[in-house]
């Protein structure tokens, strides 16, 4: 059964601000993230996959009650695919307000896309009363071109990209730019305390974290069969599973 699971963002005093809703395949006692799940899966199952989440977000109790802003990841294809991306931007509208204006839909480092192509989606994006933000910064395509080709309202920083580079004055640049133009920053994969308090002093004070450090995900339903990728793709015009 495809569910969707949950993990908080936090403040640096440990209070839940946020929370990020991820997918999830449970398979018995095994529970699958979409790196194993999806792999080897075409553009469109990916797309689908967005889709069901958005489902599930909306069949959720728990997020159409809750006051906490809603971050959600979508795939390269539904970003880079222009009818894909059409059909998304109407599900989010079609989404109740209380969610739709709650959502922080984040860009995947994995795309390429940039300039007045992105900046075209991210508008459309706000235009649904949902919020932006980059993915991943520091990996792939992650990187303070794109965060300087628009007014982002979130900038997620991968520690992991900070512990692998000596020199981290691309850090200090994407910080820079954030306080400057009012993109609130989040630190994300902090796995401990050691974390904040060396690595990430600096902002320790006014920056958002994310990570096993605070909580790990945790399935929160509700559950959709995976025929419902299927039906997703059907919806699409998409006729074989791939």
């Amino acid at each position: 059964m495809l569910k969707i699971a949950q993990q908080t963002i936090h403040s640096s005093d440990g209070a839940a601000v946020a929370t990020e809703v991820l997918a999830r395949l449970q398979l018995g006692d095994t529970v699958l993230s979409p790196p194993r799940f999806m792999a080897g899966k075409s553009m469109a199952s990916w797309f689908a996959l967005d889709i069901e989440v958005l489902h599930m977000l909306q069949a959720s109790t728990a997020q159409l009650h809750s006051p906490l802003l809603v971050f959600m990841n979508i795939s390269a294809a539904t970003l880079d695919i222009r009818t894909f991306f059409s059909l998304f931007q109407s599900k989010l509208m079609a989404l109740d307000p209380e969610v739709r204006n709650r959502l922080v839909i984040e860009i995947p480092e994995s795309s390429d896309m940039r300039g007045a192509e992105l900046v075209r989606r991210l508008r459309a994006i706000k235009s649904t009363g949902a919020k932006v933000a980059i993915d991943d910064f520091g990996q792939e395509h992650a990187n303070q071109e794109r965060l300087e080709a628009f007014d982002w309202d979130f900038c997620k920083i991968d520690l992991p990209a900070i512990q692998t580079t000596e020199n981290l004055n691309w850090v200090d640049a994407a910080i820079r730019h954030c306080y400057a133009n009012k993109t609130h920053l989040i630190m994300e994969k902090v796995e401990s305390s050691q974390d904040i308090d060396h690595l990430l002093h600096p902002v320790r004070n006014t920056a958002w974290f994310q990570g096993y450090c605070f909580s790990r995900p945790e399935v929160v339903g509700p559950t959709h069969a995976l025929v419902g990728l299927e039906q997703s793709r059907a919806n699409a015009g998409v006729l074989a599973w791939g």
